[in-house]
């Protein structure tokens, strides 16, 4: 345990600029959010963004639903409208042609067709897209489809509110011949602005990302190519994985590996070890540490001579820490039922707590508090409504019970409690901007995580506590704790998974296994749990063989 002086803890909650969970290597954390450096001129083949009406796609194109075949090399396109360049209704971002082909108001879908040239055929494998599109967008080359990004709900949005990459399917790679091309593209809006401007661009880095770890057997290699070739497709330019076993021994990493680049001009590798936003996985670490604090008997705050329970009021105890140490209170109830809101009705996802992400930045981590107090009970309350705010309340909770209990801070309890036993505390407070926190950014990264300033130092407790992390690090978590609070064996976060679980192999021996997957920007409604499912199946399928670097032997 640490000694932590009362003016210190003060600071903390009070100060905008105050040290806390500091890296202890700032040189390996995740600080870009996805969207990368524009290319330099020379590598488009075909030009995107203000360039576009003149450098552009020449495209034959349609608001009207064509013959099902409209994307196939062979079809006549010869009585779609011509023009050059990109299509917008409203809603114009930075890097956007000024000049735009009208979309209409009263037209939801737009179908394009046009063609390119490749004057070397090792071009394939270089290739990526370059653009923006609102909402989703599915596109063919030479009539073998690409990529496609949709969510799965039909009336949902996959927008790019920035330029990003996308990459091709190998099928669609491969088809790529010397001399002309064809592309096909069908974009579908869902209301509000309308928007293409797409180009193609010759990036072997972001076609090729590098893998940068190890693995202790070559059963793991296909799984480590899975996910980057996953990440190229989707244009998710920075990613990590771990893989580890647990057979009642000493659990041990398999796979470790960062995926891609660091930087948003593509030229620095993603190392082992790498830190990155844990997104909602910071949820779990929180939960088990206030079922750990409950179990090891820590003094309630709010109930002196009793010990911490499960059932207590949560603001009760937040109020009476503030309290003894001369704090700004809670205040502004807009009714008795929040200072009866307890523990377990958090972990229970039924508290009632105000779901609104439109939580306003109030300058510090007390500050929000107090703001979440001061909203009214939501009538769910009693029924499961995943909440995020609530485990802002948890965190803080935490924060101050370990202090309490003569540990630094939120961050030093989950290090040297929850985590001892792993050996592995690459564990880090992360900051949010709360005033962010509305309309997600179609297929990448949050609002709240669009900042070069992630970590401590040099920004203040704004937020919530959240988290960051290495894969190895979270996932000797879920291999240690018996309890890792993870929901059916799993959690997925934004931009961050991880899954725990046990199969037979082939030879009849038990398998314990947990991984995590984190990266810089998410993937798309449609692919992200497609990834996770599929790292899980090729695990649950590895021979005996493959964990044999553990010690065991195979029949």
């Amino acid at each position: 345990m640490r000694v932590f002086l009362k003016k210190v803890f003060v600071l903390v909650l009070l100060s905008a600029a105050a040290p806390f969970g500091q890296l202890a290597n700032a040189q390996n954390y995740i600080n870009h959010d996805g969207v990368n450096s524009t290319p330099a001129a020379d590598a488009f083949l075909v030009r995107a963004g203000t360039l576009a009406p003149t450098a552009g796609f020449n495209w034959r194109y349609t608001f009207t639903q064509p013959a099902s075949n409209w994307f196939q090399t062979s079809f006549s396109d010869s009585g779609w409208a011509l023009g050059r360049g990109s299509f917008a209704r409203g809603g114009l971002q930075p890097g956007d042609a000024s000049t735009n082909i009208a979309w209409p108001n009263n037209q939801s879908q737009l179908w394009l067709r046009s063609t390119f040239n490749v004057s070397d055929p090792a071009l394939k494998h270089s290739l990526m897209f370059w653009g923006r599109w609102d909402d989703n967008i599915r596109i063919y080359i030479n009539g073998i489809e690409a990529i496609h990004m949709a969510p799965i709900d039909p009336n949902g949005s996959a927008w790019a509110s920035s330029y990003r990459y996308l990459g091709m399917s190998q099928a669609a790679r491969d088809s790529i011949v010397q001399g002309v091309n064809h592309i096909a593209v069908h974009v579908v809006d869902h209301g509000g602005g309308a928007h293409l401007n797409l180009g193609l661009v010759k990036s072997y880095a972001m076609a090729n990302l590098p893998i940068t770890g190890y693995y202790k057997s070559n059963h793991f290699l296909p799984i480590l190519n899975h996910v980057k070739n996953e990440m190229s497709l989707y244009g998710v330019s920075a990613g990590s994985i771990s893989i580890a076993l647990n057979n009642g021994g000493t659990p041990d990493i398999f796979a470790s590996a960062g995926i891609g680049y660091m930087t948003k001009a593509l030229n620095t590798r993603v190392p082992r070890h790498a830190v990155f936003r844990t997104a909602s996985l910071d949820k779990p670490p929180a939960r088990s540490a206030i079922r750990k604090m409950v179990a090891d008997g820590i003094p309630s705050p709010a109930r002196p001579g009793h010990t911490l329970s499960l059932n207590e009021p949560v603001f009760s105890i937040i109020r009476a820490v503030l309290l003894k140490h001369g704090l700004p209170t809670l205040t502004g109830a807009p009714s008795y039922d929040i200072d009866t809101i307890t523990i377990q009705e958090i972990l229970d996802h039924t508290s009632g707590i105000t779901t609104s992400l439109g939580l306003p930045d109030q300058g510090s981590i007390l500050g929000n508090i107090r703001w979440i107090y001061a909203q009214p009970v939501e009538s769910h309350r009693g029924t499961y409504a995943y909440n995020n705010n609530a485990h802002v309340v948890l965190r803080y909770l935490v924060h101050l019970l370990a202090f309490e209990n003569g540990y630094g801070d939120y961050n030093d309890y989950i290090r040297d409690e929850l985590l001892s036993a792993s050996n592995d505390k690459n564990f880090y407070v992360a900051w949010q901007d709360l005033n962010n926190r509305v309309n997600n950014v179609g297929g990448m990264r949050e609002p709240w995580y669009n900042t070069e300033h992630f970590f401590w130092p040099g920004e203040g407790i704004r937020n919530v506590l959240g988290g960051a992390a290495t894969t190895d690090a979270y996932t000797r978590y879920l291999i240690h704790i018996p309890n890792s609070e993870l929901w059916n064996g799993g959690m997925s976060g934004s931009q961050a998974y991880s899954r725990r679980g046990t199969y037979v192999d082939l030879s009849g021996r038990v398998r314990n296994y947990a991984f995590t997957l984190m990266f810089n920007s998410g993937f798309q409604p449609r692919a992200e749990q497609r990834v996770v499912s599929l790292v899980d199946s090729a695990i649950r399928s590895l021979p005996c063989t493959a964990w044999s670097a553990s010690g065991t032997t195979c029949p």
